[in-house]
């Protein structure tokens, strides 16, 4: 049977890439009408293919998971049975933090942050009306003791409206967060 590189390649099972080198290595030749005769190539591929050496070859030994494992974690300076553990203790880590999300004791640090942000815009909010009720209490006063006592009596005042507004808006801000999170956490 004779034909083209790629033919040989099909029929002996590699690559066209592979044909070319041993064409270029002659470890076969091409007819002088530049086909390949299958049969005379693979009786020289054969031939002249050197085997590797058998000291070139590594033993095959068979190796169980386990010991593959165990080798690379005592690579790392662990033990097989340190590695378990530390394993276990992350897992039952986990398993806590999940189970304090879900009874409400713990949420995550960027609900944490929206929701004060919003309790910081209630205060903000809170303390920007302050001047106009002032303004009217401070007029023709001239004593700088009862001014200041006016202000600080205001100043606790708005302060307990906002800390009541706050606590009282405090869950709907949380179950507001955790819906918009999707994990439905409720509190602080």
């Amino acid at each position: 049977m004779n034909g083209g590189i790629r033919e040989y390649a099909r029929y002996r099972g590699v690559s066209h890439t592979a044909v070319r080198k041993a064409i270029a290595s002659q470890r076969i030749k091409l007819r002088e009408d530049g086909t390949i005769d299958f049969e005379r190539a693979n009786g020289e591929w054969k031939r002249n293919t050197a085997a590797p050496p058998l000291a070139a070859i590594p033993e095959a030994k068979p190796v169980h998971a386990r010991r593959r494992v165990q080798a690379l974690v005592e690579s790392e300076g662990e033990s097989l049975s340190e590695a378990r553990t530390r394993r276990e203790r992350a897992e039952a880590d986990l398993a806590e933090l999940k189970a304090r999300r879900a009874a409400g004791e713990v949420i995550e640090a960027e609900q944490a942050r929206k929701t004060f942000a919003q309790i910081g815009r209630i205060y903000a909010a809170g303390r920007e009306g302050m001047p106009k009720q002032l303004a009217p209490k401070l007029i023709g006063l001239t004593d700088l003791t009862e001014i200041e006592a006016i202000l600080r009596s205001e100043l606790r005042a708005a302060d307990a409206r906002i800390s009541d507004e706050i606590e009282s808006r405090h869950g709907e801000l949380l179950q507001a967060e955790g819906a918009a999170d999707g994990n439905g956490l409720g509190s602080l």
